[in-house]
């Protein structure tokens, strides 16, 4: 993959970044740009491509398959939990990344990953007139909330269903550790674990075959969890399967929890891609970010 060739036209509706950005006009030519820095603009623009390509899906594929993503991401949460139950954090953690991998290979629509990759787009700055990439940037996320939200909710009720429940003691004891942190706490922690997360997804494009995609992203979502930090999509299976069980009183959570999660990872996703994108003008020695 030569970053002249991932560049050259993203995909979707003819959208392509300007010449500006395109980095074959100067880091193809400059002896100054490093190794590191030039297959860091590879990912970067690759990630961008994904991100057009998003951008212009229609809002009913997004959210059906968002709805597989909260499937699978509380699969991921309930795999934990039961793991947390028998055999401590350590080993829920390690399991809980699965439900990442299998949004990885499903190429489904999750909320956390889908603000890197709308906002690496729009960072880069595609074409598009700037009214429309908000939209569609918008559309993208309220696709992924709602269809996150569904499919999460769909997966708690499985497990009350089917008696798939850690014991009460411990999902009372991270529950009400989620809700009762407070707001910044919550924020603080949303954007650690959305920046870690993205990491995990920026690994997934320095190698080619599925596992060693797999193997490289775990580490970063293992750390996140093992360290308490706060994804909202997994949240909403956890707070959703504690108020089912009757663990919370009521919609509380939303304000004490969610919500502040919500915006603390899109603020490690921005911090994450305006991270890389700065890296990579600096690299170019280009001073304009936007």
């Amino acid at each position: 993959m030569s970053v002249s060739t991932k560049s050259e036209k993203l995909s979707g509706n003819g959208d392509k970044f300007s010449a500006r950005n395109d980095p074959s006009s100067s880091c193809s030519s400059s002896s100054s740009f490093s190794g590191v820095i030039d297959k860091r603009e590879q990912v970067l623009y690759s990630i961008a491509e994904v991100g057009v390509e998003k951008h212009v899906k229609k809002f009913t594929l997004i959210l059906f398959s968002a709805v597989y993503a909260g499937i699978v991401i509380g699969l991921g949460a309930a795999l934990y939990l039961k793991a947390c139950e028998t055999s401590g954090q350590l080993v829920g953690s390690l399991v809980f990344p699965a439900g990442l991998s299998m949004v990885l290979t499903l190429n489904i629509e999750l909320l956390t990953s889908n603000m890197f990759y709308a906002l690496a787009t729009m960072l880069l700055k595609t074409n598009r007139k700037k009214q429309k990439r908000l939209a569609q940037a918008f559309k993208l996320f309220a696709g992924s909330l709602l269809g996150n939200c569904v499919g999460c909710i769909a997966m708690a009720s499985v497990c009350v269903m089917c008696d798939i429940l850690p014991n009460a003691e411990l999902l009372e004891s991270i529950a009400m550790k989620k809700t009762q942190a407070g707001l910044l706490v919550i924020f603080t922690k949303g954007i650690f674990a959305n920046f870690l997360v993205n990491l995990g997804i920026w690994n997934t494009y320095l190698v080619e075959d599925m596992l060693s995609k797999i193997a490289i992203m775990w580490i970063p979502i293992f750390s996140f969890c093992f360290l308490g930090f706060e994804h909202s999509v997994a949240n909403v299976f956890t707070l959703s399967l504690s108020y089912m069980t009757g663990t919370l009183e009521d919609l509380t959570f939303l304000q004490t929890n969610l919500i502040p999660c919500v915006l603390g990872n899109f603020a490690g996703a921005f911090l994450f891609a305006m991270g890389q994108v700065v890296i990579v003008r600096a690299g170019r020695k280009s001073t304009k970010l936007f």
